[in-house]
């Protein structure tokens, strides 16, 4: 069951003054560099629109800065760069066996999550598939979304004290807190969820998790979260003045 967050200090989304015209900043600025600022409504973002091309209806989890799976499918030259150099081992080529997929980089949560500060993937690709990130841009950027059956989770279903999904979650996603018992379990508030994969892999459930991530038709740029602090709110502003 997904839960409400508790009061944090963190910048509401769709705010406004200085902290909402930075994140505006950072929006326009990614979807320049990306070349895509009017792409955000077009149809190969839409589950209709991958259908049309033979592509999964449901979008997997893709590395920052590919944008959506038509995208990473245009430009991605299978070099798998970008699986080399993940320090986490967090990207992998496509297992599925689907002909269209066949090596395409994917994130597998499984294997490894995409760490909060890193943004090598997106330096290292030399096709351009993985848009190149700045570590505040990435810190906004949203690549899934996290899904939480609480009826799996140990920590309801057999009384275990666990919660490492809590803690490995960078942005305050997934946190501890009163649940229908009354007892502290993960709960998940998925509007600061960036789709990282962290709790998914510190899951300890085996075959099937208790907390999963699945990805978004396209990535996009979030409200801002508890992590992001005034310091990198001046940051933002400094690297992008126009």
């Amino acid at each position: 069951m997904d839960g409400a967050a508790p009061a944090r200090a963190a910048i509401p989304p769709g705010g406004t003054g200085a902290a909402q015209d930075r994140r505006t900043l950072v929006r326009r600025d990614f979807l320049r560099k990306a070349g895509l600022g009017a792409l955000a409504g077009c149809a190969f973002a839409t589950p209709e629109g991958l259908r049309a091309r033979g592509l999964p209806a449901a979008p997997p989890l893709l590395p920052p800065g590919a944008l959506s799976l038509a995208r990473l499918h245009a430009h991605c030259t299978l070099c798998h760069t970008c699986v080399r150099v993940c320090p986490n081992g967090a990207i992998v080529p496509d297992r599925s066996g689907r002909p269209q997929m066949i090596g395409k980089p994917l994130l597998d949560p499984r294997e490894g999550f995409c760490q909060y500060d890193c943004v090598e993937c997106t330096l290292a690709c030399p096709a351009g598939a993985l848009t190149d990130l700045s570590v505040l841009q990435k810190h906004f950027l949203r690549l899934g979304v996290a899904h939480l059956e609480r009826l799996e989770c140990i920590v309801v279903r057999n009384g275990t004290s666990c919660g490492a999904c809590a803690e490995l979650c960078p942005t305050g996603a997934v946190y501890m807190g009163p649940g229908p018992s009354g007892a502290d379990e993960p709960l998940l508030d998925r509007s600061l969820c960036i789709g990282c994969g962290a709790c998914q892999y510190a899951c300890p459930v085996k075959p099937s998790v208790a907390i999963w991530v699945t990805g978004l038709a396209y990535q996009q740029l979030s409200a801002a979260h508890p992590r992001v602090s005034h310091a990198e709110d001046e940051e933002m502003a400094e690297d992008f003045p126009f």
